[in-house]
């Protein structure tokens, strides 16, 4: 069984892919398509598109990025349980007399 200090590290690598993720949403937000320009139908399809696709990236790029926040928190509040833990099993056996 993993220690609490692993699973917040594991925590906090799934929080730095997220991280990742998002940057890489935020650029695909910025990406030119072909056709951009393009006069009549075309053009009317691709601004339509490109209206879509950047209010689908900019939600899953904000969701990410919430989440990410979300974890290193729990990785966080892991790592000061642990910490807690070992002062609680440390300080008992202190008052006993035994170290």
């Amino acid at each position: 069984m993993e220690s609490m200090h692993e699973a917040a590290d594991r925590l906090d690598d799934a929080a730095s892919t997220l991280d990742s993720a998002y940057r890489k949403l935020v650029d695909l937000e910025t990406a030119t398509w072909i056709g951009q320009n393009a006069p009549g139908r075309l053009g009317e399809l691709h601004r339509s598109l490109s209206t879509q696709w950047t209010r689908v990236v900019e939600g899953h790029a904000r969701e990410a990025a919430s989440t990410a926040a979300r974890l290193a928190g729990a990785a966080e509040s892991l790592r000061i349980a642990a910490s807690a833990y070992a002062e609680a099993d440390h300080f008992p056996s202190m008052s006993r007399g035994v170290s």
